[in-house]
Order: C-alpha cells, then sequence, then structure tokens
C-alpha cells in the first residue's frame, strides 16, 4: 500500500470522526474532575504540542503550535467551570475557568528531591518531602476529610514562611523561585484530602500521552500538521474505547463502518 493511500484513509477516518471526537470533548467539558497534560511532538521538524484532557472514561488529544491559553481557549471556549482540574503548573491551566485545581504531588516531589539533593545540608527540603508524603499516605490509609486538608494548608503555610538562608547565591535564588511558586497554590495541594474523587497525581493524564512519546522514539517525528490532526484524532477514539472496555481495533472499525443517517 502506498503513503498516499495510507495518507488517504487516515484523512477519511479522521473526518468519519468528527462527531465522536466532538461528543468526547463534551464529556470533558461537563466532567466533574478531569486531568490535563501536554508533550512536545516533533511535526515536520518543527516542535509543536500534543494536548490532552482526560477523565476515568475519555480520553481527548488534540495537536496545536504552541502550549498557551490561546490553544486551551480554543479546545475549550467556554472553559472547565464544573470541574477541578488535576494538572501540573504550567500557568496556562490557571488562566482558565474551572471550579477548581489540584497540583499534582508527583511533580512537586520530583521538585523538592531535587532540592533535597542540590542543599544537602538544609533540612526545609527534607521536612517539606515528609509532608507532603504524609498527607498521600493518609489519604491512602484513613478517609481523610476537610479538616486534614486544612491542617496541612495550614502546616505547608508555616514552612513557606520560614526563613531560609543558603550560602551559595545561585542556590538561593534557584530555591526562593521554587518557594515563590509553591506559594502561589497554597489551595490547590491538598485538596485530594477533602475530595475523594480527587487524584494526587496527574499520572494518568501523563500515561494518555505515552503513546505519542512512544511514536517519537520509533518515527521521529509526525510528517505533516494533519498527520499530527489524524494521530491525534483517532488516539482519542481508541484510547476512549478502551477506558470503557472495548477493543481499541473494533472501535475504529465500528467508526470506518458507520455511516450517518
Amino acid at each position: 500500500m502506498s503513503q498516499g493511500s495510507v495518507s488517504n484513509i487516515l484523512n477519511y477516518m479522521r473526518k468519519k470522526a468528527k462527531k465522536p471526537y466532538e461528543e468526547i470533548r463534551k464529556v470533558i467539558e461537563h466532567s466533574e474532575v478531569a486531568g490535563a497534560d501536554e508533550t512536545g511532538v516533533d511535526v515536520g521538524g518543527k516542535n509543536e504540542w500534543m494536548w490532552t484532557f482526560q477523565t476515568n472514561v475519555v480520553t481527548f488529544l488534540a495537536v496545536y503550535e504552541h502550549h498557551g491559553k490561546d490553544e486551551i481557549d480554543d479546545m475549550f471556549p467556554r472553559g472547565l467551570p464544573n470541574t477541578i482540574l488535576e494538572t501540573d503548573r504550567l500557568s496556562a491551566y490557571f488562566c482558565m475557568s474551572v471550579k477548581n485545581h489540584q497540583i499534582c504531588l508527583a511533580h512537586l516531589l520530583r521538585n523538592t528531591t531535587y532540592f533535597a539533593e542540590l542543599l544537602p545540608d538544609y533540612d526545609w527540603p527534607k521536612r517539606m518531602l515528609e509532608l507532603l508524603r504524609e498527607s498521600i499516605h493518609l489519604r491512602k490509609t484513613q478517609n481523610t476529610n476537610s479538616e486534614d486538608e486544612e491542617n496541612f494548608k495550614k502546616r505547608f503555610d508555616e514552612m513557606l514562611q520560614e526563613e531560609v538562608t543558603i550560602d551559595d547565591e545561585e542556590c538561593q535564588k534557584l530555591f526562593d523561585t521554587f518557594r515563590r511558586g509553591l506559594a502561589k497554590h497554597t489551595d490547590h495541594i491538598f485538596l485530594f484530602l477533602s475530595n475523594h474523587k480527587v487524584h494526587y497525581d496527574n499520572n494518568a493524564s501523563e500515561r494518555a500521552l505515552r503513546s505519542a512519546k512512544t511514536k517519537m522514539k520509533v518515527s521521529g517525528q509526525f510528517r505533516s500538521h494533519e498527520g499530527a490532526n489524524n494521530y491525534a484524532t483517532l488516539m482519542t477514539i481508541a484510547k476512549t474505547a478502551e477506558k470503557n472496555g472495548q477493543n481499541p481495533f473494533f472501535a475504529l472499525q465500528r467508526l470506518a463502518e458507520f455511516h450517518e443517517e
């Protein structure tokens, strides 16, 4: 089969998937909790961005040239006003209209571990690691509530108020920048303790993008923006089918056979 035939088939399938693709996007729009993430992909030698918004039942993928507020607004013009959004600390997510945010603690643990290793003679990063890990352990082992959330927020705030003086000027700047970043999101770190539908990490969104990164390792790039869009649309269908216990191949087969009345 020629490359042109494969390209035509994929273009045709993306057109067939237009309606279910939009329906999946609407599910995200009306979800109580959703996760989001983004990763760079090579499109014809140019770095673009694969986005995902996902829940327990759907995965939505889209490709854009940039990764900022304009791209999010294009996907969700009305925002997600009824949704608690689980993300990393990319500023664009905090420009959205959402019900609330939950910061991924897996990211915070990695960031804090970096400072614990960079500053072995200072106990602040180690104590912050203990605080974050304690909150996760509590959620896993007990029926946590809003009182637990407020308790951890209070302890977190108290640590942020501590004065930490580092001998190395460059390390001090890095550390102060990290702490200022944390201070912006005090209300978004321990929400998972009071709302058990919220996850303390964003691993599901990272998994949704893993296949795109695997494709980059295997083929190196998408040849065109159209090809990247084909991939995002059809993988949206396949990954959503998989989340609902369906065979992704048969889901795409049914899509190919579907005739709109």
